[in-house]
């Protein structure tokens, strides 16, 4: 990876910062579900489909191997539209969030699920169409929040961390659970590997918050070259 990459990975993380400076950050839950119904892509579901939709990907893959239920089958779920002749179609090529809204819409802490798609059916050029699926086990994920980079999300699953860091690294983003959030934590995890022993150039670290029974994260503290 190049210095730039770095910089374009910090932006990702700096966006996110300015965007939930203030704002409480829903926790997120995963459950492998049977879904039926007719799906349609979530419009403004991630910020950077090259590096975050192959995590979402692997997500799916690893919710599935641990699960006791149904199974994911690793093809594209979407049957219509028809795919053209020649496209990357049934490959499973990442994991696409969808919806039953044909709008295309997910409000912010609301509910959409993470199938199996093809690039041809993932793309933007496939929004508002219906996506009739014969495999119905998929991903339901709560606390959604758009364009979101899968090291956010995973940050906050299930509300598990009391807190966590996120960090921009020449290889991407990066997560760790934090048992104490004080940053001294954050330097003896050692988590600034270039840097030594400080903290990373680019980071943000999350706090859970439960409140009026409600359970969610703020961001604590943030530093953002982006």
């Amino acid at each position: 990876m190049t210095g730039g990459d770095m910089a374009s990975h910090a932006k990702r993380l700096a966006s996110f910062a300015d965007r939930f400076a203030s704002l409480r950050i829903t926790s997120t839950g995963a459950a492998i579900l049977d879904i039926p119904d007719i799906m349609y892509n979530v419009k403004d579901s991630t910020d950077d489909p090259k590096i975050d939709k192959l995590k979402w990907k692997q997500l799916l893959i690893t919710m599935s191997a641990k699960s006791t239920g149904c199974t994911i089958t690793q093809a594209c779920y979407a049957d219509t539209p028809k795919a053209d002749s020649g496209s990357s179609h049934a490959k499973f090529s990442v994991g696409g969030h969808v919806t039953t809204d044909p709008s295309g819409k997910v409000k912010k802490g609301g509910v959409c699920y993470l199938m199996p798609l093809c690039s041809w059916h993932n793309s933007t050029a496939r929004d508002d169409e219906a996506f009739n699926h014969a495999h119905t086990c998929m991903l339901q994920l709560s606390g959604y929040m758009q364009s979101e980079p899968f090291e956010t999300f995973m940050a906050r699953i299930d509300g598990a961390a009391p807190a966590a860091i996120v960090y921009a690294d020449e290889e991407g983003l990066e997560s760790r659970a934090l048992a104490d959030p004080d940053r001294e934590t954050a330097k003896a995890l050692g988590l600034a590997r270039v840097g030594g022993d400080r903290l990373p150039e680019s980071f943000v670290i999350l706090h859970r918050v439960e409140e009026g029974g409600d359970t969610f994260y703020r961001i604590a503290d943030s530093r953002t070259a982006g």
